[in-house]
C-alpha cells in the first residue's frame, strides 16, 4: 500500500503529519510506502532520514482544488497512490468535497462528510455543541469584525485570540488583544474569534471512527507541558472510560468518520469540562499512539479499506511523552533539486 501523508512541518507549533508518518513507520512493515505531499520545500519532515520513501511538492488544496487533484492523478500513474491522510484543518474541508473524484481515482480517504466537517469549524461549534446537548460547558465566544477593529471585543481578559484554522495566542488585556488581531490580520487569517480563557487542566482526546460512524479507538491524554500556540510538548495517558462515552456520543451526533481531537479544558475553579475545539484530524501528538500500543493512524489504514475491528482499548493511564526538537544535516543541493523539480528520491 501506498499512503500519501500532508502536514510536514515540525516548527513551533507542530502539525500532525510528522506523528502520523511515525507512528506508520513504527509498525515496520516493508509493503507500507509513505509519500510526503509538501506545500513547500521548506517543511521539515522531508530532511529526516528513514522516514519518508519518496516526497512530492503538491497545490494547496484550499487554493488550487482541481490541480490539486490532477497532481494526486498523476502521482498515482508514476509511482502509485492507494491512500490519502489529510493533517491541515484547512485542506480538510476541500479534501471531503474532492474525496469522490479521487477515490474515483482510486485514492481513497477516511474523512466526514464536507457538512459535518463545517459543524465543528470553530465559529460553529458551540452552537452546535448546544443545540445537540453535548455535556459540556461552553466557553464564551465571539467572531472578530475585522472591518471595524475600533470596537473590538472580549467577553473577559485574560481571552484566548484563535484564527480558524490554526492559530491561539493569549491576550491579558485590549492592547495585547488588538496587537494580536492584527499580526493575525497580517498573517492572512480572514477570520478570528476571540474566546473565555478557561484556567485548568487540559486535555486531548484522540479518536478515530470507522465508515459507520462507530468509535474504533481513542487515546485520552492529559497535557503537562504545552507551548504559547497550544501544541501539546509532554503529556500523560489518563484513564479514559470516563470520556469514551462523550466521544461515542459527539461521533453519533456528527455521523463522524475518520481521526478527530477533541480539546478540553476542566476548569480549576467550578470543576466543569468545557469544550475548546474538536479538530477533524489527529493531533501532532499522535505518533505517541504507536508507542503506548494504540496506534490509531495504522488502524486508519484497515478501516479506510472498508475494514471493521473490535474497539481498541485505550492504553494504561500514566505513561508520559515528550516532544523535543532534533537538528538534521542536509545538502542544499537536495533541498534545490527538490524545489525545482517538485519530487525527491530517498536512498
Amino acid at each position: 500500500m501506498i499512503i500519501g501523508v500532508t502536514g510536514l512541518t515540525t516548527a513551533d507549533n507542530p502539525v500532525p503529519g510528522y506523528g502520523v508518518l511515525k507512528a506508520l513507520r513504527h509498525e515496520n512493515r516493508p509493503e507500507w510506502k509513505l509519500l510526503g505531499l509538501a506545500y513547500s520545500p521548506l517543511e521539515t519532515c522531508l530532511y529526516e532520514p528513514g522516514l519518508i520513501d519518496k516526497a512530492y511538492l503538491v497545490p494547496f488544496p484550499p487554493e488550487e482544488p482541481a490541480a490539486f487533484v490532477d497532481r494526486m492523478h498523476a502521482i498515482k500513474k508514476q509511482y502509485g497512490l492507494d491512500l490519502l491522510i489529510p493533517n491541515l484543518d484547512a485542506e480538510i474541508p476541500v479534501l471531503a468535497e474532492m474525496a469522490p473524484r479521487l477515490e474515483a481515482l482510486r485514492i481513497l480517504l477516511l474523512v466526514p462528510d464536507k457538512a459535518v466537517v463545517e459543524r465543528i469549524a470553530k465559529k460553529q461549534l458551540c452552537s452546535w455543541a448546544a443545540k445537540n446537548e453535548i455535556r459540556l460547558a461552553l466557553p464564551a465566544t465571539a467572531l472578530v469584525d475585522t472591518d471595524h477593529l475600533n470596537n473590538l471585543y472580549a467577553p473577559s481578559f485574560p481571552c484566548m485570540v484563535k484564527g480558524l484554522s490554526h492559530g491561539a495566542v493569549l491576550a491579558n488585556n485590549m492592547r495585547e488583544l488588538r496587537h494580536t488581531v492584527e499580526s493575525m490580520l497580517r498573517k492572512g487569517h480572514t477570520q478570528i474569534l476571540v474566546q473565555e480563557y478557561i484556567p485548568g487542566e487540559a486535555f486531548s482526546l484522540a479518536a478515530l471512527a470507522d465508515r459507520k460512524s462507530r468509535l474504533a479507538g481513542f487515546i485520552p491524554v492529559k497535557k503537562l507541558l504545552t507551548s504559547k500556540q497550544g501544541a501539546t510538548w509532554m503529556g500523560t495517558t489518563i484513564e479514559g472510560e470516563g470520556f469514551r462515552s462523550l466521544i461515542e456520543t459527539i461521533i453519533a451526533k456528527l455521523n463522524w468518520v475518520g481521526p478527530m481531537d477533541i480539546e478540553i479544558i476542566r476548569n480549576e475553579y467550578n470543576g466543569l469540562d468545557y469544550l475548546i475545539e474538536i479538530n477533524p484530524r489527529f493531533p501532532a501528538w499522535i505518533s505517541f499512539a504507536a508507542l503506548s500500543g494504540v496506534n490509531l493512524p495504522a488502524l486508519l489504514l484497515e478501516l479506510a479499506n472498508g475494514g471493521t475491528t473490535a474497539m481498541m482499548a485505550p492504553p494504561e493511564p500514566g505513561e508520559v511523552f515528550v516532544r523535543q526538537a532534533m537538528d538534521i544535516v542536509s545538502d542544499i543541493k537536495q533541498f534545490g533539486a527538490f524545489s525545482l523539480s517538485g519530487e525527491m528520491d530517498y536512498v
